[in-house]
């Protein structure tokens, strides 16, 4: 397992990937899971770090919506303290989950891009826990953003969210004290940056093309639509 991704180089990593970012406010439930090998997505060899790419069990697991079978994946990569991921995952995700999942025309991803110390302590908290429960915190850490990140203590809040969520206080700090989850999420991180030109949160990834900031609707669709149209002249030219 890589360990060389350590909260003290979080920072550093979002000084050198993330120079340019200017949305964040401060600088600052689906069917089945699988493993990265699995998922359809594009290996960017142009945008890598000088890190070795994870193997797929040393990362998290996907969050996955949707049939194995749908012919287009969606990536969306997203951090808990992102305006931008909150307003995405509130608003444009349950649009693709009713207008592309349910019709099995995209298989939705979501993975966790944490781009400071809070938003690493929230993703391990909710990673802790099985996937109803990381649904569960992702959707309540993404209503209370703002707050979180306009706490005077935004690790204490984060774990009091968790608390009044249904964990046990035992539960949090046995979370935040588990250093091979810590090196999972970290990990993903690693293997995002490795993988795709990320730079910033969300980055969405339709088939074979990554958009680096929150899309509206209507231009997703459009995406979506082209991806799925070039699928099917690839498969009817086979």
């Amino acid at each position: 397992m890589i360990k060389i991704l350590k909260p003290a180089l979080l920072g550093a990593l979002i000084i050198v990937f993330f120079s340019t970012l200017t949305q964040a406010k401060k600088g600052l439930l689906g069917s089945s899971t699988k493993q990265h090998e699995a998922v359809k997505e594009p290996k960017d060899q142009n945008s890598s770090t000088s890190l070795n790419d994870p193997a797929a069990n040393e990362l998290p697991e996907d969050i996955i919506f949707g049939s194995l079978d749908a012919p287009l994946d969606v990536i969306v990569y997203g951090a808990f303290t992102c305006s931008h991921c909150a307003q995405f995952h509130l608003d444009i995700i349950p649009l693709l989950k009713k207008d592309y999942v349910h019709t099995g025309k995209i298989r939705l991803i979501t993975r966790d891009f944490p781009m400071d110390k809070a938003s690493l302590a929230a993703t391990v908290i909710a990673r802790s826990g099985n996937r109803e429960t990381y649904l569960r915190l992702a959707h309540i850490f993404f209503q209370k953003h703002e707050s979180i990140i306009d706490h005077k203590s935004p690790l204490d809040y984060i774990k009091q969210i968790a608390v009044d969520a249904g964990m046990s206080r035992e539960q949090v700090d046995r979370a935040l004290a588990d250093k091979a989850l810590e090196d999972k999420v970290l990990n993903g991180v690693v293997y995002a940056l490795n993988n795709y030109k990320i730079e910033a949160t969300p980055t969405v990834i339709v088939g074979k093309t990554v958009i680096n900031y929150a899309p509206e609707y209507d231009e997703l669709q459009e995406t979506i639509g082209k991806e799925i149209k070039n699928i099917h002249k690839s498969n009817a030219s086979r």
